[in-house]
């Protein structure tokens, strides 16, 4: 350690040496001690320039200003501003150190606790407006920012981050509502995508729906002044600081949103639309064909159905190579030609993904079946219940039923045990308490990233995770027919604790990738088909620091249209109600009238003629809607 500090400080040495030339340099992200900083106030500047002695007087009486910010106990380290001479009084970038940016948020706010990891409260009480930075820090910095009629919040306070709002006051236009950000962990020299923590300030005041923010000051190297942001994805490097000018709406609307906000979303079933070589089933090149009346549509955003090789048991959801293109539909290159396709028309295209289980045929089923121990973790197996004998084997491990109305394990005579399938016997379940399977499912969602998908909607996303000790499930009271899947309470089979987790998990694996690769936003749907509201809303994550899905697919209407009776205006409003109540005030609102899984909409409406009706409420409702292709026609 000490043998870094010293070439440290020989390096910041030769960088000050540097400075007698016309070039200031950025001494970003190092730390000063207060050695080098006696070596920077002893400094001489030699002018080579005649024409410049003045300026560079200046800078450093500036500079020598700042001295005592920069003994402040900041790990992050100082930033000193830099342009080339000529041109230095109207500065093209802007870089503060992490001080400086405290200077802005409210000291009737912040208490010891939450600064002293920073700074010292004496420094921001002493604090007088001497001097400004530049000409934006002096038109924010003011004295009466400070009285005790200005309306300071805090925002969000954490172990790696502070932040505030200033909030616009009504009464004077001048006012300007501002965010301001400091990530207190250290900085380091080499910067790692897994360092990157994302936050959530969409609509961080409960009555403001700030949705957009414009950078004012920035410690950022990648994300520079006057640069708009969406606040729903504000990522953080360590000693990262921001101050955000917010709005409600960009003046320019399609500024204002990510691109998954301000469209519709289209799913489709590959297999039932248009068949290009006359096989009977649709394929991909098909597809093709009809991309100008989707783009016509309006439609933003196109969702697939599952397209990998499968041996069609369950119309594709059982999937033997997650990795392929099932030859039903064509072939990659059929399907990279369709991405092109779709990029071209500024429209985008998201795929199914199903992680929770397999098909019985996929290559690691079958080594699990023949005993390979890697391939056996990889799925859940019970050597069932020794008490009772069912055809020569142990009976089944517990009262667990399947969605299909079947028992959850089906006997495997090559291993003398059950395996679990939450859905068909030929849908092994995987198991998601070993992190191979994580990490085997994360290279997957890679190999479609790469090539160039927007986006995954989470298939059953609430049936990953069971009970470890296996218990039987009480009954729901709700249903008579023993052998419907509402017979039982799914205390133990569904939305354990483990789904909401993996699904934050996934988020932050999604976000790295986006960072690393340079990607516009990655979509993550997640589809939970449950009653309870308060269970669905949690896959969007803990907190705004712990995000998970960005859309929990919200199937409240299709509750309502799935009603046998007292299918009213009332009854619709109360589900409507449900989801407005529940849903984090973070969070991004979603509507949905179908899918693959329920009959046409309009088959389950009291009238047909409603169909119009119901489709204003799904295009109108703040959020984004989520549309089942051919529901356009209102058959």
């Amino acid at each position: 350690m000490q043998n870094f500090i010293r070439k440290r400080d020989v390096l910041i040495s030769k960088i000050l040496d540097k400075m007698t030339t016309t070039e200031i340099h950025c001494l970003s992200a190092l730390e000063l001690n207060a050695t080098m900083l006696k070596i920077f106030h002893n400094k001489s500047f030699a002018v080579r320039n005649d024409k410049t002695p003045k300026v560079l007087q200046q800078y450093k009486a500036n500079t020598l200003a700042r001295l005592p910010m920069m003994l402040a106990k900041i790990q992050s380290g100082v930033l000193f501003e830099y342009s080339h001479l000529s041109t230095f009084t109207r500065m093209t970038s802007l870089e503060l150190d992490v001080e400086q940016f405290l200077l802005l948020a409210p000291l009737k706010s912040l208490s010891k606790k939450d600064v002293e990891d920073l700074t010292t409260l004496d420094r921001l009480k002493t604090w007088k407006e001497k001097s400004t930075i530049n000409e934006k820090i002096s038109e924010l910095q003011n004295l009466s920012q400070f009285k005790n009629d200005m309306n300071y919040k805090k925002a969000i306070v954490n172990e790696n981050i502070i932040s505030f709002i200033r909030d616009a006051d009504p009464t004077k236009l001048e006012q300007r509502p501002f965010l301001v950000i400091i990530d207190k962990r250290p900085k380091t020299f080499i910067v790692n995508d897994s360092q990157s923590l994302r936050y959530n300030f969409y609509q961080i005041e409960k009555h403001s729906m700030y949705c957009k923010g414009k950078i004012w000051l920035t410690t950022s190297c990648k994300l520079k002044v006057d640069q708009y942001v969406n606040l729903t994805n504000v990522h953080l490097q360590p000693g990262d600081a921001y101050v955000f000018e917010l709005y409600f709406i960009h003046e320019n609307y399609d500024d204002s949103y990510e691109w998954w906000q301000k469209g519709v979303i289209y799913e489709l079933l590959v297999s039932s639309y248009q068949d290009s070589n006359n096989d009977g089933m649709g394929d991909i090149n098909g597809l093709r064909r009809r991309l100008d009346y989707i783009e016509q549509l309006g439609v933003k955003t196109i969702w697939l159905a599952p397209i990998y090789d499968t041996p069609w048991k369950d119309y594709g959801y059982d999937i033997r190579d997650f990795c392929s293109i099932d030859k039903r539909f064509g072939t990659m290159s059929d399907f990279e030609a369709l991405i092109n396709d779709i990029h071209s028309r500024h429209m985008k295209i998201i795929l199914d993904f199903v992680p929770n289980h397999t098909s019985d045929e996929h290559p690691w089923f079958l080594k699990a079946k023949a005993g390979d121990k890697k391939y056996m973790d990889y799925f859940i197996w019970h050597k069932g219940n020794a008490n009772e004998q069912v055809d020569g084997h142990n009976g089944l491990p517990n009262n667990w039923l399947g969605c299909s109305g079947l028992p959850m394990w089906t006997w495997c005579p090559e291993l003398e045990v059950y395996y679990l399938h939450q859905f068909l016997d030929c849908q092994p379940d995987l198991n998601f308490r070993n992190p191979h399977v994580l990490e085997e499912i994360e290279l997957i969602l890679k190999f479609w990233l790469d090539k160039g998908i927007d986006g995954f909607r989470g298939d059953a996303i609430r049936h990953l995770v069971e009970d470890e000790k296996y218990k039987d499930e009480p009954k729901s009271g709700q249903e008579k027919n023993p052998v419907m899947y509402m017979y039982y309470k799914h205390i133990y089979t569904a939305n354990q604790d483990e789904d909401y987790e993996i699904v934050i998990r996934w988020r932050k694996f999604l976000d790295e990738y986006s960072i690393k690769n340079e990607r516009d936003y990655i979509l993550f749907i997640t589809e939970a088909y449950d009653a309870d509201v308060k269970k669905v809303v949690q896959y969007h994550g803990s907190s705004r620091m712990e995000r998970g899905s960005d859309c929990c697919i919200n199937f409240f209407i299709c509750h309502y249209l799935d009603l046998k009776d007292k299918k009213d205006g009332l009854a619709l409003n109360k589900y409507l109600s449900d989801w407005y109540s529940h849903i984090p005030d973070w969070s991004w609102c979603n509507w949905d009238l179908g899918s693959h899984d329920s009959r046409r909409v309009t088959s389950r409406l009291p009238s047909k003629e409603l169909i119009d009706g119901f489709h204003m409420i799904l295009l109108l409702s703040p959020g984004t809607a989520l549309s089942y292709y051919g529901d356009e026609i209102g058959f």
